[in-house]
């Protein structure tokens, strides 16, 4: 839910919300990225989340480049 405020901050994230499958997966794989060490990033997320949200892979992987994007930008 963390990672959901952080994207209701720009207006410009709103495009995100068109489609609700792929955003929750791309939450899920950020939110496994920024939680998970490292060295136990042995479970393929991108797979898992492509057959649980039935969504495409390069979608997830967009969104996520911009959530992430969007979560590491430097306020300064």
């Amino acid at each position: 839910m963390d990672v959901m405020d952080l994207l209701y901050e720009k207006e410009d994230m709103t495009r995100l919300y068109r489609s609700p499958r792929p955003l929750a997966a791309s939450i899920l794989v950020c939110s496994y990225l920024m939680t998970v060490p490292k060295q136990s990033l042995e479970f393929p997320i991108l797979a898992w989340v492509k057959f649980a949200a039935l969504c495409k892979e390069e979608e997830v992987k967009e969104l996520v480049k911009v959530i992430l994007g969007h979560v590491f930008e430097p306020t300064c």
